[in-house]
């Protein structure tokens, strides 16, 4: 899920440089002899039971690992999240009894850092052959392999958002994007939040500056962030979180190409801003997802889901809005075909969306 738009930069709480796991069975059995004998059985019992490589084989009471904060900054809501805020604000205005004065909107960042260095080496083989499997189902000249790496920090010093490797995977136990509007009250002490917004699934983040000129409105991708990949998620979705988020990853230059032409005609930055936010940002979203859907349908079936299971575990893109239009989207590019719809989204968008709920 790209995590909305947000501008400046992060203000980071804690920064440090990124410490890359490279795990590979290779390296295990090599470094110590104490590694095999934790990693073989696994990957035996993973052969002959797919499912087995996303348990845990410790357990690990995760409601107890502390929650770290690891980003704030500013966020731009979208219509459907300031149809939130003002609900709230005049409940707020009939029990305080005085208008609130906005501070700001923001987003913030909290994790749990994953505890099975194991586990989470097994869940990086898994993310592997799913987004390479991914990349393969989808056969298009506009979406190629990236060289994805991956993470396993433990603590804040070791996660780096502001001009990360876009492909950076940085697995955490669990994850919680938390958006609020804050405001202040006279004769109220501290700040007022008013929550609007939350994320538990994976996410991949973006920054944007939008300018203007003679030329007319133009944005930019002010700088690269990496993907969170909570590890405490149901099958299906630890499945799902790697390839759809590094597939907006490779999606995003096409999603900026097309907001470029669309904002240039714009007559201020605000006008460029809300339509980024409520009419081009929210159309990658059923993109990938809808694409991610139909790959997923026999992938699934791989790692041992049933049917059932599998029918399950898309009740968020038919209930949550911001994945509306994913299912009719799917439906859309079933008849039309896979490689022809990527190219519509990249050459003309509005064409590939005609018709489609949004």
């Amino acid at each position: 899920m790209v995590s909305g738009i947000v501008f400046g930069g992060v203000e980071e709480l804690k920064m440090g440089e990124v410490l890359e796991e490279r795990i590979t069975r290779r390296e295990m059995i090599r470094q110590s002899g104490i590694w095999l004998s934790a990693i073989l059985p696994f990957e035996l019992e993973a052969q002959h039971n797919p499912r087995a490589a996303f348990v845990r084989g410790t357990p690990y009471n995760v409601d107890s690992l502390p929650v770290v904060q690891i980003s704030k900054e500013r966020y731009v809501p979208t219509d459907k999240e300031n149809l939130i805020v003002k609900e709230r604000l005049r409940i707020l205005e009939r029990i305080a009894g005085k208008t609130p004065a906005l501070k700001g909107t923001y987003q913030q960042l909290f994790v749990k850092f994953e505890p099975d260095k194991n586990f989470a080496a097994s869940l990086i083989r898994e993310a592997k052959k799913s987004i390479s499997d991914l990349v393969r189902f989808l056969g298009s000249p506009y979406i190629s392999m990236p060289h994805v790496s991956f993470s396993v920090p433990g603590n804040a010093d070791e996660v780096r958002i502001n001009n990360a490797n876009p492909f950076l995977i940085y697995l955490v136990a669990e994850l919680k994007v938390e958006r609020y509007a804050e405001y202040s009250i006279e004769g109220v002490k501290g700040p007022v939040l008013i929550k609007f917004g939350y994320s538990s699934a994976g996410e991949s983040f973006r920054s944007w500056i939008i300018s203007k000129s003679q030329e007319g409105i133009d944005i930019f991708q002010n700088e690269t962030r990496p993907i969170f990949y909570p590890t405490t998620k149901d099958i299906a979705k630890l499945v799902d979180i790697p390839p759809a988020e590094v597939l907006h990853q490779l999606v995003a230059p096409y999603t900026l190409m097309y907001a470029k032409a669309a904002v240039r005609p714009l007559k201020s930055i605000s006008d460029a801003e809300y339509n980024l936010i409520n009419s081009i940002l929210p159309r990658e979203e059923p993109f990938v997802h809808a694409l991610v859907y139909l790959w997923r349908k026999e992938y699934l079936r791989k790692v041992g889901l049933k049917q059932e299971d599998i029918e399950q575990s898309t009740g968020f893109l038919k209930h949550d809005p911001k994945y509306a239009g994913t299912i009719e989207l799917s439906r859309h590019i079933e008849r039309i075909g896979v490689q022809r719809a990527i190219e519509m989204y990249v050459k003309n968008p509005d064409a590939l969306f005609k018709g489609i709920t949004n």
